[in-house]
């Protein structure tokens, strides 16, 4: 497989504001995840380098895709702490989500509860990834200053795109399986 030209690859990840455009995580810079870069037509199907068939994934939404599991075999134990920090990511924005949802005076309690034990499932299951996770790393400081302007702004994008990628991927899923129920 030839490498992805470096103008080219620098050229996406301007333009996606070096964030992944499946979940909105930000990528290289700052506390960023690793970047990939993607094509929406593959090789495979004569897909192009073409920056109109290009996009910035972070390293879990790539390799997470349907087609690329095979890529979660061969990651180095370095790469565990980026997924852990994705996974949390992705439950805290479906719950806020969620929360966004809920009405007070007509609460479902019980499917409230059900959906809190799933979301506490998924969570325990990453635990063992610790164990796997290179040793060291700084302490978070929760006494420290609240985030800048800027640094919220930057936070409001990313959850702008994950929402929208939520929604399609609804919409999608209904599609999907409208389509799969019809009789042939």
């Amino acid at each position: 497989m030839s490498e992805l030209d470096p103008h080219l690859r620098d050229e996406v990840l301007r333009r996606d504001n070096d964030r992944c455009r499946e979940c909105g995580i930000r990528v290289i810079r700052g506390r960023g995840l690793k970047a990939h870069i993607h094509h929406i037509q593959p090789k495979s199907a004569d897909g192009l380098d073409t920056l109109d068939n290009l996009i910035t994934l972070c390293e879990p939404c790539h390799t997470t895709k349907f087609r690329h599991m095979f890529m979660l075999s061969d990651l180095a134990s370095n790469s565990y702490p980026g997924f852990i920090k994705w996974l949390i990511r992705d439950i805290a924005i479906n719950l806020l989500f969620y929360s966004e949802y809920l009405d007070p005076k007509d609460f479902p309690a019980r499917q409230v509860a059900a959906d809190l034990q799933r979301a506490i499932k998924v969570l325990r299951k990453v635990f063992p990834l610790f164990e796997l996770c290179p040793s060291g790393g700084s302490e978070i400081d929760w006494t420290m200053e609240p985030s800048s302007e800027s640094e919220l702004n930057d936070v409001i994008e990313g959850l702008k795109i994950s929402y929208g990628s939520h929604e399609y991927q609804r919409g999608l899923d209904e599609f999907l399986q409208k389509f799969w129920s019809k009789p042939s």
